[in-house]
């Protein structure tokens, strides 16, 4: 990520096009309410209630919720009432991202309160992703998103649910392109939420298993490369027909998705080995 900045800021400096950034996940990491609240708040007048309203939602400072739902945070009385006055104020000042920050804070309430799977189907984060993504498509002309392949294929996730990609879709059309990330050797670094900041990514466990035949990643790394770029559309039907599956990108490749790769991407970036990025991971 620095090296990407780092290379934004160069662009920037030399070309009258400037490249920007923004974050399109669920403030607050599921939970709490509170940076929403405050991104909101730092762009409307300030109002009688406001200071009373900040300390209220931030329900902490947890980095993904606990394994246990018991023990995630209780939204207090009246806050959900609030957010929702908030998200009317900012409608009516007119400030659109305001009032996504706002509708961002709601929805952390929401999975709170009820859980990330509200009905058959759905995933709260995925459909804030894409809402996020919706509002800046309204104020850019090109945007290129980064994410996991279980949130931005085209296909449903291992859960059932609907992706990013597949909200999208129906209203992008041929405008969105979907290309997927695909390795065959590496470890992928996991998280420890409670560990100090330098800790929390650490490469642990020993090297996973290659791919097994029936993958994605089995097939394109038999090509041989280091790293290619394969289009899927202009790809001969036969080229992935033993191809019914591909690896979640978790750090042990326990997790496979039985899904037909034309189904999820438009195309597949694959590399042969990864390896945790500078200042990615702990050294193990």
């Amino acid at each position: 990520m620095h090296e990407q900045l780092d290379w934004m800021r160069r662009w920037n400096a030399e070309h009258e096009r400037q490249v920007g950034f923004y974050g399109m996940d669920v403030p607050g990491w599921c939970v709490s309410p509170g940076p929403g609240v405050a991104a909101c708040l730092e762009r409307l007048p300030a109002e009688p209630g406001d200071r009373e309203l900040l300390p209220a939602a931030d329900l902490g400072s947890r980095i993904t919720l606990p394994p246990d739902p018991a023990a995630a945070p209780s939204v207090p009385a009246g806050l959900a009432e609030s957010i929702t006055e908030l998200v009317g104020r900012a409608d009516a000042a007119g400030d659109t991202v305001a009032g996504q920050c706002a509708r961002g804070a709601s929805r952390v309430v929401g999975f709170l309160e009820h859980g990330l799977y509200p009905g058959a189907g759905r995933n709260l984060r995925n459909e804030v992703m894409a809402e996020n993504l919706e509002l800046v498509l309204e104020r850019e002309q090109r945007v290129l998103v980064a994410g996991h392949n279980v949130h931005l294929q085209r296909a449903p996730s291992f859960d059932g649910t609907t992706t990013v990609g597949g909200l999208l879709a129906p209203a992008l059309g041929e405008d969105l392109v979907v290309i997927g990330g695909t390795h065959a050797s590496g470890r992928i670094p996991d998280l420890d939420p409670d560990a100090p900041p330098g800790g929390r990514y650490f490469a642990a466990g020993e090297e996973p298993p290659p791919p097994t035949e029936h993958t994605l990643e089995a097939a394109l790394d038999a090509a041989g490369h280091r790293a290619h770029l394969v289009d899927l559309r202009r790809l001969p039907e036969e080229a992935l027909a033993g191809s019914t599956a591909l690896r979640a990108q978790t750090p042990h490749h326990t997790v496979l998705l039985d899904t037909a790769p034309r189904e999820a991407f438009d195309a597949v970036c694959h590399v042969h080995a990864v390896h945790p990025a500078r200042g990615a991971a702990d050294v193990p």
